[in-house]
């Protein structure tokens, strides 16, 4: 097969500002280089994400602090999984694997001076956000005509 090189260079696709539906391909713990706050060995969770957009596959990734509890939570609730309770101490990410996530994307310059996409929030519906759970009404039915 004779290959033909186009002669105009591949332009990177950004990313647009906005919400995107994205699903997770891969979950899993790692270590970071670098200490935080009350994570001295740097673990984290590291999400590796797609989205489609602009008939283009783009991947994500995001490094999430263990103690970060908030954005974990909002991960899960973003996925529709169960949210670990308080004092849970271990955490099974490959239930994250497969997930469709609905998130929020920003723009960054990185240290190169090039403008990348990143996750600035998981959204989740707006029920699992209040607390509540999503379904049928818990509305009273009058039950006085029931013959039983």
């Amino acid at each position: 097969m004779k290959l033909i090189w186009n002669s105009e260079p591949e332009s990177n696709y950004l990313l647009p500002i906005g919400d995107h539906v994205a699903e997770v391909e891969k979950a899993e713990e790692r270590k970071s280089q670098y200490e935080r706050k009350g994570n001295p060995d740097g673990t984290c969770l590291v999400l590796q994400m797609t989205v489609q957009s602009g008939g283009k596959t783009i991947r994500l990734f995001d490094w999430i602090d263990c103690n970060m509890i908030k954005r974990i939570t909002a991960v899960l609730a973003s996925a529709g999984r169960p949210v670990p309770s308080s004092g849970m101490e271990n955490f099974e990410e490959s239930v994250l694997v497969g997930q469709t996530v609905h998130i929020k994307v920003k723009h960054v310059t990185n240290k190169k001076g090039e403008t990348v996409p990143v996750v600035d929030q998981y959204l989740a519906p707006k029920a699992v956000i209040l607390g509540k759970k999503a379904g049928p009404s818990r509305a009273k039915v009058d039950t006085s005509d029931i013959p039983f």
